[in-house]
């Protein structure tokens, strides 16, 4: 089997998944996804999880095989969770600031550079 594909993809209360053949639903607070897997992919639901199966151990499946588990297991994170983005800055003598909706930066310029959220 494939090494990511073999795992279960856990969903909580926060999102619903539901399987009609070929085609897999992912439902949260954010959003709706839909994803429609190849024919030599097969999903089912178990409980509070979603099993991914291949038909043969050819070469396309097993590559199939894992693209799909990946795909949904960050479909099933992005409903619930939704986008964040983080900023690391490293170094002396920078500096960051969050006012409203603007990003403020002191980087070493005559001038702050400012950037919209």
């Amino acid at each position: 089997m494939s090494r990511i594909g073999k795992y279960p993809i856990n969903f909580d209360d926060k999102s619903n998944v539901t399987v009609a053949g070929q085609l897999v639903t992912i439902k949260g607070a954010k959003t709706t996804l839909k994803y429609e897997l190849n024919p030599k992919i097969t999903a089912k639901l178990d409980g509070k999880k979603v099993v991914l199966t291949r038909e043969d151990d050819s070469k396309e499946s097993k590559s199939l095989h894992g693209l799909y588990k990946v795909l949904i297991s960050n479909a099933v994170k992005g409903v619930s969770a939704g986008f964040s983005k983080s900023l690391e800055m490293h170094g002396v003598g920078y500096r960051a600031n969050v006012q409203g909706k603007k990003l403020e930066l002191a980087l070493g310029f005559s001038h702050p550079v400012i950037f919209d959220i």
